[in-house]
């Protein structure tokens, strides 16, 4: 399709989906909140015994919670006020960020308390990633889904469900995993790129900023998956990757910069000058809290279960890559149908470097932005091993 046709589809994409996000933030606050508010205060309670950063499993910084934030949210949602519109925007001062959760989090809130709420979303998210897990090994394999689950169960991914900051990244990425391995998009790059763009887009609308390069990554190699699939060429497929990666960052950057600007006509002050210096902050700390960009690095890459499994699997790859080199020429050229698997695996260390700020500050859940890195170089070990394992049965008739 003609480049300019795609982006004119994607325009009126961005179009829509603001029209929703104002709506959905305005609807929020117009709707009352007196009926929920035994729920939320049975949410600060809780919230209150149990600390601003509880850890419940295995006593590793890996699985801490984030109460304090948890706070937040709940105090947004419960925000009733007659002129809805400004008070969507400014939403008690935290007005960065747009807060697309609170219409979800106000439903539910009107029905369960914070125990019910926490149950529902663990089963939610179970639900999500056992029925991606099914597509996947359907859609490609073995290999695939028993990458995609040793990732899970790496990253702590069940702990995210008893945070409300946490649940959205992690939700959006499984609904992406299953919407990639229902429809077959072959001959149709147009879909993929409204997806990537609509990711984008909405982890911004949703999220808090903590590890949402998951809803890039983790999808992506799934695309990357098909192009082994399909047969496409080396140059294509790395290409496709690198402007589907565009495409994903555009409705982010854009979704973000839509609110700012939202913002500065709704709201008094100075606005601007508040997010320009917020967001330098976050992506280079200041000249109070100066930031090491090395330390960044170790510091979400040295959790001691992920620095163990990264040097294992590092170890393990070498090995098996070393072996498939050594068996017949047609295997050793699909090594190279790797490369966009290896180029995907690097976003996190240029994700940290380009937030280095907050990476510095909540490392201890912006590691799980490696949850892609992780799938991938489990895909690859077990790629090379389904290699072995097809040459040696070939050997052996």
């Amino acid at each position: 399709m003609n480049i300019l046709k795609r982006i004119g589809f994607i325009s009126i994409e961005f179009i829509i989906l603001l029209v929703l996000y104002v709506s959905g933030v305005t609807l929020s606050c117009a709707i009352r909140s007196d009926r929920i508010d035994s729920n939320g205060l049975s949410y600060f309670e809780a919230i209150a015994e149990e600390g601003d950063y509880p850890i419940y499993f295995f006593q590793d910084e890996a699985v801490k919670l984030d109460n304090y934030t948890d706070r937040i949210m709940i105090e947004k949602s419960l925000i009733n006020d007659k002129q809805a519109i400004v008070a969507g925007q400014y939403m008690g001062g935290y007005y960065r960020y747009w807060h697309g959760y609170t219409i979800f989090l106000k439903a539910l809130l009107y029905i369960f308390n914070v125990f019910q709420l926490r149950k529902v979303l663990a089963i939610s998210l179970g639900i999500v990633m056992i029925l991606g897990l099914l597509l996947l090994y359907k859609r490609f394999g073995w290999a695939a889904s028993l990458a995609f689950g040793a990732t899970l169960i790496e990253y702590y991914t069940f702990n995210t469900a008893g945070s409300l900051q946490f649940f959205s990244c992690t939700l959006l990425m499984g609904v992406a995993v299953i919407v990639l391995c229902l429809i077959e998009h072959k001959n149709n790059d147009t879909f993929l790129y409204l997806l990537f763009f609509a990711l984008g887009s909405i982890i911004n609308y949703v999220d808090l900023l903590t590890f949402p390069l998951i809803t890039l990554t983790i999808p992506l190699l799934i695309v990357i998956l098909y192009d082994q699939k399909e047969g496409k060429a080396l140059g294509k497929s790395l290409a496709n990757s690198i402007l589907l990666s565009i495409t994903w960052a555009s409705g982010y950057a854009l979704t973000w910069i839509a609110k700012w600007i939202i913002a500065g006509i709704t709201l008094p002050g100075d606005i601007f000058g508040d997010v320009f210096s917020t967001a330098l902050f976050r992506m280079g700390g200041s000249e109070e809290y100066q930031i090491d960009r090395v330390q960044v690095l170790i510091s979400n890459i040295n959790h001691p279960y992920i620095l163990k499994h990264f040097t294992f699997l590092l170890i393990v790859l070498l090995i098996a890559l070393v072996a498939v080199v050594l068996t017949r020429k047609e295997e050793r050229k699909k090594l190279l149908t790797l490369i966009p698997v290896a180029v995907v695996m690097i976003y996190p260390y240029v994700w940290y470097e380009f937030m280095c700020g907050h990476s510095c500050i909540h490392h201890f859940f912006t590691y799980r932005a490696q949850m892609g890195t992780s799938f991938g170089l489990y895909f690859c070990i077990l790629f090379c091993i389904s290699k072995l394992i097809k040459v040696n049965k070939s050997r052996n008739k």
